[in-house]
């Protein structure tokens, strides 16, 4: 059983057992989402994944949660060693194409559309893929060139984890309003056939989530979550 729980933005924890993963630690958490990480995961076997180094992804602060976590562990993109010596030093670095282990999940490390990587992992039986910012960005004041490279590499490494991997259990998805097709939610949602599907990318404006998830026909379930600590279990909520 994976208990998801949203805290702010991409940054998501995932608990199964007595062992945690936290996504993209950025630094627009206030003191707020901070005090509830810290209580989510203090005595716990605890993994940090950071996708990239923009500002709303990452922070160095996530290497404090060392000092309260049971067991710690972190990996970065190599976008984020560059930036931070401190996590080049302390933290797994990967490119795409990584494989790796964390305790008995399985990790690969995917291409993204922005900076960075995208994640795909297994974890107890269930595939999950965690998009970081690899989404259809593609919108009209951007240059054509642009907008086709945006595509190119986003449908790709979504076919590139269909070919290898089939279809996953849990997609996190970026949703952006201002973009053609919403980040892309549909293309990878008939692509990969969730069973449930994390929306995210939203600074905190929740409220979107509803209202857009109505426009769009998804044979899925969809996390609505409203605000911080809420949370869903996979599978017996889906």
């Amino acid at each position: 059983m994976l208990e998801i729980t949203y805290v702010y933005h991409n940054c998501f924890i995932i608990k199964w057992n007595n062992k945690s993963i936290i996504f993209d630690y950025p630094e627009i958490l206030g003191s707020r989402e901070e005090d509830f990480i810290r209580k989510e995961v203090a005595d716990k076997e605890l993994a940090v994944l950071i996708t990239h180094s923009h500002s709303d992804h990452f922070s160095e602060k996530f290497l404090d949660l060392r000092l309260i976590a049971k067991n710690f562990t972190c990996t970065v993109s190599f976008d984020v060693a560059k930036k931070s010596s401190k996590c080049a030093k302390e933290c797994l670095v990967v490119n795409e194409g990584a494989l790796f282990k964390i305790w008995d999940a399985e990790v690969k490390a995917y291409g993204s559309s922005d900076l960075g990587v995208s994640y795909l992992l297994k974890i107890n039986g269930h595939s999950i893929y965690f998009a970081g910012d690899n989404a259809d960005w593609r919108r009209k004041e951007l240059p054509p060139q642009i907008n086709g490279l945006v595509w190119d590499v986003f449908s790709k490494t979504i076919s590139k984890i269909r070919d290898e991997h089939g279809e996953i259990d849990i997609v996190f998805i970026d949703l952006c309003e201002i973009c053609e097709n919403l980040g892309g939610i549909l293309h990878i949602v008939n692509t990969l056939r969730p069973k449930l599907i994390v929306p995210m990318h939203l600074h905190g404006n929740t409220k979107l989530l509803e209202r857009i998830m109505k426009m769009l026909s998804l044979n899925a379930k969809v996390f609505l979550y409203d605000r911080l600590g809420d949370k869903i279990m996979y599978p017996s909520d889906v």
